[in-house]
Formats: structure tokens, C-alpha cells, sequence
């Protein structure tokens, strides 16, 4: 176990420059900086998901509304067009 600590440590030490490794506030501030990329990328993919969701279902509903519409609009038209007679017999 100790063995595979000082193998990442290695590992970090070979991809982050010198720089960053000999000053504490550097290593924080980068950090800070990768997690708020990180953050950031999780976020907007989010983002995006959820508009293209919404945009689905404001479609699907329209779609459906417009349907309804032409429904009640063809009954309507129908009416006009073969009026039911009602007659109304005096005794």
C-alpha cells in the first residue's frame, strides 16, 4: 500500500511542474482552478441536457394541443356543415 502512494506520488511529480510543486498556494490555486473546469464542464452538460428534455416535452405538447384543436375545429366544421335537426312537435 505504501508502495503504490509513493508510485502516484511519482506519477504527479513527473506531470506537474516544478513550479506548482514548490509553492503551497500554487498547488491550491491549481487546484481550485482544475475543480472549478471540472464543475464547470458537469454543470453545462447538465444544462444542456435539461433544455433539450424541456424542448422535447414543450413539443410534445404542442403537438398534442394542435391535435386537439384541429379535433374540436373539425367537429365544429362538421356542425355547420350537417345541422342535426330538431324538431319540435305542438299537441
Amino acid at each position: 500500500m505504501a508502495e503504490s502512494g509513493r508510485d502516484v506520488a511519482a506519477v504527479v511529480g513527473r506531470l506537474v511542474p516544478d513550479v506548482i510543486r514548490r509553492s503551497f498556494a500554487r498547488k491550491f490555486v491549481t487546484v481550485v482552478l482544475l475543480a472549478m473546469v471540472v464543475m464547470g464542464g458537469v454543470g453545462g452538460y447538465q444544462y444542456l441536457s435539461a433544455t433539450d428534455r424541456v424542448e422535447a416535452q414543450v413539443d410534445d405538447r404542442l403537438s398534442s394541443t394542435a391535435q386537439l384543436q384541429a379535433d374540436g375545429m373539425d367537429g365544429w366544421i362538421n356542425g355547420l356543415k350537417n345541422p342535426s335537426s330538431t324538431s319540435t312537435t305542438s299537441t
